[in-house]
Protein backbone atom coordinates (compact mmCIF):
# COMPACT_ATOMS: atom_id res chain seq x y z
CA UNK A 1 0.00 0.00 0.00
CA UNK A 2 1.17 3.07 -0.95
CA UNK A 3 0.84 6.36 0.76
CA UNK A 4 0.30 9.66 -1.30
CA UNK A 5 -0.93 13.11 -0.40
CA UNK A 6 -1.26 13.83 -3.78
CA UNK A 7 -3.99 11.26 -4.46
CA UNK A 8 -7.35 12.55 -3.11
CA UNK A 9 -9.32 8.89 -2.90
CA UNK A 10 -7.96 5.66 -1.90
CA UNK A 11 -7.26 2.91 -4.46
CA UNK A 12 -8.01 -0.75 -3.78
CA UNK A 13 -7.26 -3.68 -5.89
CA UNK A 14 -10.73 -5.20 -7.56
CA UNK A 15 -11.27 -7.54 -4.75
CA UNK A 16 -11.26 -5.61 -1.58
CA UNK A 17 -13.01 -2.68 -3.46
CA UNK A 18 -15.82 -4.80 -4.37
CA UNK A 19 -16.17 -6.04 -0.59
CA UNK A 20 -16.31 -2.73 0.21
CA UNK A 21 -18.24 -1.64 -2.11
CA UNK A 22 -20.47 -4.14 -1.19
CA UNK A 23 -20.52 -4.13 2.35
CA UNK A 24 -21.24 0.07 2.13
CA UNK A 25 -23.90 -0.03 -0.11
CA UNK A 26 -26.30 -2.33 2.43
CA UNK A 27 -25.03 -0.18 5.02
CA UNK A 28 -26.24 2.97 3.21
CA UNK A 29 -29.29 1.51 1.33
CA UNK A 30 -31.90 4.02 3.20
CA UNK A 31 -29.99 6.68 1.03
CA UNK A 32 -31.04 6.88 -2.65
CA UNK A 33 -27.78 6.58 -5.03
CA UNK A 34 -26.61 9.27 -7.05
CA UNK A 35 -24.80 8.92 -9.94
CA UNK A 36 -22.69 11.97 -10.74
CA UNK A 37 -19.92 10.35 -12.97
CA UNK A 38 -16.66 10.80 -11.21
CA UNK A 39 -17.05 8.18 -8.32
CA UNK A 40 -19.37 4.78 -8.49
CA UNK A 41 -20.73 5.02 -4.98
CA UNK A 42 -22.21 8.35 -3.87
CA UNK A 43 -25.63 9.85 -2.19
CA UNK A 44 -28.31 12.12 -2.14
CA UNK A 45 -28.48 13.46 1.34
CA UNK A 46 -30.91 16.13 0.28
CA UNK A 47 -34.08 16.41 3.39
CA UNK A 48 -31.68 14.14 5.39
CA UNK A 49 -31.19 15.58 9.12
CA UNK A 50 -29.41 13.29 10.17
CA UNK A 51 -26.75 10.60 8.05
CA UNK A 52 -25.47 8.06 9.44
CA UNK A 53 -22.31 6.42 7.70
CA UNK A 54 -20.42 3.01 8.22
CA UNK A 55 -17.28 2.69 10.52
CA UNK A 56 -14.28 2.11 8.01
CA UNK A 57 -11.42 0.44 9.13
CA UNK A 58 -8.05 -0.12 7.36
CA UNK A 59 -6.32 -3.22 8.13
CA UNK A 60 -2.81 -3.92 7.18
CA UNK A 61 -0.11 -6.63 6.92
CA UNK A 62 1.09 -7.35 10.84
CA UNK A 63 -2.72 -6.34 12.27
CA UNK A 64 -2.04 -2.72 12.41
CA UNK A 65 -5.39 -1.10 12.10
CA UNK A 66 -7.01 2.10 11.34
CA UNK A 67 -10.39 3.72 12.10
CA UNK A 68 -11.38 6.26 9.43
CA UNK A 69 -12.72 9.51 11.05
CA UNK A 70 -16.75 9.23 10.14
CA UNK A 71 -17.81 10.86 7.72
CA UNK A 72 -14.93 13.11 7.08
CA UNK A 73 -12.32 10.16 6.28
CA UNK A 74 -14.99 8.35 4.05
CA UNK A 75 -16.81 10.64 2.22
CA UNK A 76 -15.98 13.10 -0.84
CA UNK A 77 -18.82 15.26 -1.65
CA UNK A 78 -21.48 12.33 -0.52
CA UNK A 79 -19.48 9.53 -2.54
CA UNK A 80 -17.50 6.77 -0.61
CA UNK A 81 -13.77 7.87 -1.15
CA UNK A 82 -12.43 4.89 -2.25
CA UNK A 83 -12.29 3.66 -6.27
CA UNK A 84 -11.15 0.44 -7.67
CA UNK A 85 -7.43 0.43 -8.87
CA UNK A 86 -7.38 -2.95 -11.10
CA UNK A 87 -6.56 -6.27 -10.85
CA UNK A 88 -5.25 -7.76 -7.27
CA UNK A 89 -1.50 -8.16 -8.00
CA UNK A 90 -1.12 -4.43 -7.85
CA UNK A 91 -0.63 -2.06 -5.40
CA UNK A 92 -2.92 -0.25 -3.38
CA UNK A 93 -2.79 3.69 -2.78
CA UNK A 94 -4.19 5.68 0.34
CA UNK A 95 -5.10 8.84 -1.07
CA UNK A 96 -5.62 12.28 0.96
CA UNK A 97 -9.25 12.05 1.84
CA UNK A 98 -8.60 9.57 4.29
CA UNK A 99 -5.57 10.50 6.14
CA UNK A 100 -6.82 14.42 6.14
CA UNK A 101 -8.16 13.96 10.02
CA UNK A 102 -4.70 11.85 10.95
CA UNK A 103 -1.22 12.13 11.24
CA UNK A 104 0.84 10.34 9.24
CA UNK A 105 4.17 9.47 10.75
CA UNK A 106 7.06 8.28 8.11
CA UNK A 107 10.01 6.35 9.92
CA UNK A 108 12.08 5.91 7.17
CA UNK A 109 15.22 4.18 9.08
CA UNK A 110 12.96 1.49 9.44
CA UNK A 111 10.52 1.58 6.29
CA UNK A 112 7.34 2.08 8.06
CA UNK A 113 4.22 4.42 8.18
CA UNK A 114 1.98 4.71 10.85
CA UNK A 115 -1.01 6.71 11.55
CA UNK A 116 -2.54 8.46 14.81
CA UNK A 117 -5.65 10.01 14.90
CA UNK A 118 -6.94 13.21 16.85
CA UNK A 119 -4.06 14.70 16.37
CA UNK A 120 -5.09 17.06 13.51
Amino acid sequence: MIVDSGQIVTRLQTTPYDALQAAFRKAMAAYPRLHNGDLDTCYNFTGYGNVTVPRIALTFAGGATVDLHVPHGILLKNCLAFEESGPDIGLGMIGNVNTRTLQVLYDVGRSQVGFRSDAC
